[in-house]
């Protein structure tokens, strides 16, 4: 009982140690920096909004290299404690002294919920910046986490930055990437190994989605509000309905979502959707097993849940029900995807 619960107890450090370590690296910070829309969303939203970080109390939470407490500093703030867990923090150090912001940026290498005090005795903070957001919105699992430190540390008329989350499904064709499939396992260096193509069917992966391929319209599955949404309400399953906008094949799902700045005078959103501009989230696809053939107005019904693995919660897993009667086929299923 005891070298089961050590073991258990392991297998959690050590997730976590990697989770934490892979964000000690400088590539994954490169690529987040270089994703223009992501951190000009940021700097806008804090820049344009002035009036809501002077003198201000300001908390970021997963500060990485520091780039939005430095964008909170400039706008005003009184102070910004930037808190990180992954040993970048160091180099975040040498950044904020190199730019002249030490006296207004304090940095805390620590979990953010196991932060049991913040620094120069202050108990609550004004604003909480956290870009919280993975693919597929809930990979990394960090929501839980953010709720935790907003019901410790931010004042009763706080605010957060984001504080709106938009969840959406469509469908797409994707015949090109399920054919593909098919033919690479079909005949590798001469051997059948096509067996490989139903471990490959269960796992949820992200890239870039051409317009052209969206083939029924989005569906709100669910709506966030950062400042009141309760623990109990992260994980649910969410109802869909897909109207088809032209007669095609769907031969995948994908999910996308938006984060909106809606306290300042002038409302900013990002959107990762296949029609606006690219970002370093991309889009998450489901691929199914089932070819459908739709007809422009048909609708596929359905459902889609979202939540942590069970044997690494930073990872996911997604189920997708779905249903659809039109003139061509009939189709109903059920899948179960993995996000590593």
């Amino acid at each position: 009982m005891i070298e089961n619960k050590l073991k258990k107890q392991n297998q959690e450090l050590t997730t976590k140690d990697y989770y934490y370590d892979s964000f000690s690296h400088h590539a994954i910070h490169e690529e987040l920096l270089k994703d223009s829309v992501r951190v000009t969303a940021f700097q806008n939203a804090i820049l344009e909004n002035r009036h809501l970080f002077e003198g201000k109390i300001v908390l970021d939470i997963g500060c990485g290299v520091g780039i939005y407490s430095l964008f909170a500093a400039y706008a005003g703030a009184q102070l910004v404690i930037g808190v990180d867990s992954s040993a970048i923090i160091t180099q975040t150090e040498e950044i904020i002294q190199k730019n002249g912001y030490s006296d207004l940026i304090k940095l805390i290498k620590s979990p953010i919920e196991e932060l049991d005090h913040l620094p120069n005795g202050i108990e609550k903070v004004d604003i909480i910046i956290c870009e919280w957001m993975g693919y597929c919105l809930y990979y990394e699992n960090m929501l839980p986490n953010l709720i935790y430190a907003r019901d410790k540390w931010l004042k009763d008329d706080g605010i957060m930055f984001p504080n709106q989350i938009q969840l959406f499904i469509s469908a797409i064709e994707d015949e090109r990437t399920s054919k593909h499939k098919v033919e690479f396992w079909k005949d590798v260096w001469g051997y059948d190994m096509s067996c490989m193509k139903e471990l490959a069917d269960f796992e949820l992966f992200v890239d870039f989605v051409a317009p052209d391929n969206l083939v029924t319209n989005d569906y709100l599955l669910k709506e966030i509000n950062l400042e009141t949404i309760l623990l109990e309400q992260v994980i649910s399953r969410d109802k869909f309905v897909l109207k088809a906008l032209k007669n095609d094949y769907v031969h995948s799902f994908i999910v996308f979502f938006s984060y909106s700045f809606t306290h300042g005078e002038k409302p900013i959103v990002v959107s990762t959707s296949p029609y606006s501009p690219p970002t370093h989230w991309k889009q998450s696809i489901l691929n199914i097993p089932d070819e459908i053939i739709i007809c422009v107005d048909e609708e596929i019904e359905g459902f889609l849940k979202i939540k942590p693995s069970k044997t690494n919660k930073r990872n996911l897993e997604v189920i997708i029900e779905y249903k659809f009667e039109g003139k061509r086929c009939s189709v109903k299923n059920k899948q179960n995807y993995k996000f590593y």
